[in-house]
């Protein structure tokens, strides 16, 4: 009888390991760490949630903000000391704009145009570890490192070509692209690693984009591939990886996989009639899953933290569910989130977020259009 009752309880410990426990299922795949995360948070003895409260408003529907020249905000970074910077692409003389650490505008500065020091068209910018500015354009292939007054410190010129580059603390860089090859269905182009002088260390992830010419099918999708740095590491999020993320140093080694069980979303047959309505010309070629893909978007804390942002509606309009994971991969609790626009078709689109220093930035559309950078203060619990 005893013998009985202790197979019994051993059963339901394997069963339940991971619902809500504090027994974290791990396991190995060709001597990778895989963290299975199930539908409810483990309880870890840990601070696993936060209050917010906001501190301050940069509106490009304020006067005060528009009167500096910010009239709207593609993107944003901040540095060490809480400084923001937000970029802009309607102002027609700087790039970027910088505020304090209390939302006070302080400068504008870096030109658009083709002259040296100068920006015309780019793909991604950043706030580097040093707190230097980085602006990558593809045309010619160059990584621009600029100081916190704008200055242009150096120039970092690519062989090739590629979508998108960033400089890593350790002198190797994270490049998108150039394109690998194209069939019927998809055009390939890798996320790859490469060493300080440009030779390639290893493809971390192949992104699979839809062809458009030749496909004759392409699934309605966000197609999301996207990735988030921590101080140490690179989060990758890939839809067709499905909820899977894997996590790689800054030698393109992989650390360990982060895997997790949700509830799916189905897609609303609004958004599919009024995507067919604006896309008519090629409608017809677009198919509808019945739910939306695992998650929106990923972004990173300072302390190594992963939020996943789901397709689960928050707890007030225009946030979404977030799923929180903490430095090891574990999920440990959801929180509802606000950084979002709505598409022309209802969808939601993700905007950028960033939780730096106890301070939450989230970029966020009004209902006439206008983008605001909402700056909360966290509390941890």
């Amino acid at each position: 009888m005893r013998k009985s009752a202790i197979l019994v309880l051993l059963i339901v410990s394997l069963v339940f390991c991971g619902k809500g426990s504090d027994v974290v299922d791990r396991t190995k795949e060709d001597g990778v760490e895989v963290i299975k995360n199930h539908i409810e948070p483990y309880q870890l003895n840990e601070p696993n949630d936060f209050t917010t409260q906001i501190l301050f408003y940069i509106d490009t529907a304020s006067m005060l903000i528009t009167k500096t020249g910010l009239l709207d905000i593609w993107d944003f970074d901040v540095d060490s000391k809480g400084n923001i910077y937000c970029i802009s692409t309607k102002n027609q003389e700087y790039l970027v704009f910088k505020f304090g650490k209390n939302g006070k505008f302080m400068d504008s500065f870096i030109k658009k145009g083709q002259g040296p020091g100068e920006v015309d068209k780019f793909t991604n910018f950043r706030i580097n570890s040093r707190d230097e500015i980085e602006i990558y354009k593809p045309h010619p292939p160059t990584l621009l490192f600029f100081d916190e007054k704008g200055e242009l410190i150096r120039e970092k010129h690519f062989k090739k070509s590629h979508t998108k580059a960033l400089a890593l603390k350790n002198r190797n860089y994270l490049v998108l692209g150039p394109l690998s090859h194209v069939d019927e269905n998809f055009v390939y182009t890798p996320l790859s690693i490469l060493d300080p002088n440009q030779e390639k260390i290893k493809d971390l992830e192949i992104r699979k984009w839809p062809n458009p010419v030749d496909a004759k099918k392409m699934k309605y999708s966000d197609h999301v591939f996207q990735w988030s740095l921590s101080k140490e590491s690179i989060f990758i999020a890939n839809e067709h990886r499905g909820y899977e993320i894997p996590v790689f140093d800054f030698d393109g080694n992989l650390i360990r996989k982060i895997q997790k069980e949700y509830r799916p979303v189905t897609i609303p047959s609004e958004i599919k009639e009024k995507f067919k309505e604006i896309r008519k010309r090629f409608a017809d070629r677009i198919y509808f899953p019945k739910h939306f893909d695992p998650f929106q978007s990923i972004f990173t804390d300072d302390q190594g933290r992963l939020f996943v942002a789901t397709y689960e509606q928050g707890e007030n309009p225009g946030e979404y569910i977030h799923d929180i994971f903490n430095a090891e991969g574990v999920f440990i609790d959801r929180k509802s989130l606000n950084h979002f626009a709505t598409a022309k078709d209802s969808a939601p689109t993700s905007l950028s977020a960033e939780l730096k220093n106890n301070r939450l930035y989230c970029l966020q559309m009004d209902d006439r259009g206008y983008r605001r950078l909402a700056v909360y203060e966290i509390d941890w619990e």
